[in-house]
């Protein structure tokens, strides 16, 4: 009776150095960053309710909106940094199990053989026993000294970067399927519009060269014909490779072998991005945080800071809790016996020596610590960066997509009006023809604005961290 009054003073006195040093501070740097107080760049008053899930359906494009939709579901990078959130809640489970006694049941013989004399040299004779042993045995590491906050502070680091991984790989995917679409329908419809235009300057060259033959036009005229023409010619061969590239893009993008049979011609149809009342859509200057990269950053000071919790407990005692509830006996024999083995009994460890080991981890963890503090201060103010450029890139291409339109309105009525004079037989052949090709380049310049607009609007969007919660 005594015995066991003494063992649980030991178990008392030990619960209470857990709770005393559970109470030691946890590692929880403060992270701060300039951030302005107003972007320089908005052209609408920031709206912390303006951020949109689904942005890229304010393009009222379906075939973009289907292909985005497949991309989310099949992307092998987005299904990998799944995976990782899974392994890593997997992990964060295994580390809070080693952290609570392990508890473990044993069956066996005591000595199940013993050998003999050896009697000759290939023979010898084998006496067996009955002993036996059964019963459970425990086993517990106490995290004190800090280190289970230091472990828990660790894992759950280790959830958020691989949470954050799936939203930037998420927008990441978003915008890479927006600019191979936008690629796509450029290129398809530039190709429609290549026909036209080589038809056009092929006509162009045989004026050219009759004009020549009758003296009415020089040598140096047909050159410039051909030059047209062959300029033309390239220009739809690399239209041609944008078209193929694009769909390859595409189709890696969204997991599939081959592309969609609806990507193969969608030029078919006229290209039209909803624009009206659709600016970008800005937060707040102060809300740059949630981006998924600045995000990313901030979790891994924490998981830097886990690993200094980890280190610091190194320093200090391990307190260690043993002890098993057995049954031995003997089954062999005349004689049969069984008796109870019980005990539970703290231990301890003292680093004594260790040549400075210990302290030169803490030392190169609150390096890294103070690394990584750093490196997120160093992300907010890139992503500031990125938000700005992003911001003056959209109203640069908003700007110039309005103008394109304007100039391309004026130039069609233009060309109308030069088709009624060439009708009436004011004008040549020739000149209805060169204010025809300007149309069609007029028109080729506006799908590559078009597609700079696309892709500053998908941009911008991202630098807001729109859709990191997808």
């Amino acid at each position: 009776m005594f015995h066991q009054y003494q063992l649980w003073r030991k178990l008392l006195a030990m619960i209470s150095a857990v709770a005393l040093t559970s109470c030691l501070a946890p590692i929880n740097p403060e992270l701060k960053a300039p951030t302005p107080t107003h972007w320089r760049n908005a052209t609408n008053e920031p709206d912390v309710d303006a951020a949109q899930k689904d942005w890229w359906l304010l393009l009222s494009d379906d075939v973009l909106n289907d292909a985005i939709a497949l991309a989310l579901k099949q992307n092998f990078t987005l299904g990998q940094a799944k995976e990782r959130l899974k392994a890593a809640e997997a992990f964060q489970h295994s580390t809070e199990a080693t952290m609570k006694p392990q508890v473990g049941f044993m069956a066996g013989p005591d000595s199940l053989s013993r050998p003999s004399k050896t009697v000759s040299a290939d023979q010898s004779i084998v006496r067996t026993s009955g002993a036996f042993i059964a019963g459970f045995d425990l086993i517990w590491e106490i995290p004190i000294f800090g280190l289970g906050d230091a472990q828990r502070k660790l894992t759950s680091a280790n959830i958020k970067t691989a949470t954050t991984d799936i939203h930037l790989a998420k927008n990441n995917i978003v915008v890479e399927v927006i600019r191979a679409y936008g690629d796509l329908r450029a290129s398809q419809e530039k190709l429609h519009h290549f026909d036209t235009v080589m038809l056009n300057y092929e006509n162009l060259s045989e004026l050219t060269k009759k004009g020549k033959e009758v003296g009415l036009l020089a040598e140096s005229d047909q050159d410039l014909s051909r030059k047209a023409l062959a300029d033309a010619e390239d220009a739809k061969l690399n239209a041609f490779m944008l078209s193929e590239s694009s769909l390859q893009r595409l189709r890696v993008l969204c997991g599939l072998a081959t592309p969609l049979p609806s990507w193969l011609d969608l030029g078919d149809s006229p290209w039209v991005i909803s624009r009206a009342d659709k600016p970008a859509l800005t937060l707040p200057a102060k809300l740059i945080q949630i981006r998924p990269d600045v995000q990313r950053a901030e979790s891994l000071v924490m998981s830097a800071a886990g690993d200094l919790g980890i280190a610091r407990a190194d320093l200090y005692p391990k307190l260690n809790l043993e002890g098993a509830l057995m049954l031995a006996g003997n089954l062999s024999g005349s004689s049969r016996s069984s008796q109870s083995i019980t005990f539970l009994a703290p231990s301890i460890r003292l680093p004594i020596v260790d040549w400075g080991l210990a302290r030169q981890i803490v030392n190169a963890r609150e390096a890294k610590l103070r690394e990584a503090v750093l490196a997120y201060q160093e992300t907010v103010l890139i992503a500031i960066e990125e938000t700005e450029d992003a911001l003056a890139n959209f109203n640069v291409a908003e700007r110039r997509q309005t103008r394109t339109e304007k100039e391309l309105t004026l130039l069609r009525q233009k060309s109308g009006k030069i088709q009624a004079a060439y009708n009436a037989g004011y004008l040549s052949r020739p000149e209805l023809l060169n204010i025809e090709i300007k149309v069609l380049e007029q028109e080729l310049q506006a799908i590559d604005t078009k597609v700079a607009w696309l892709n500053a609007f998908a941009l911008v969007n991202k630098s807001f961290g729109n859709g990191s919660s997808l």
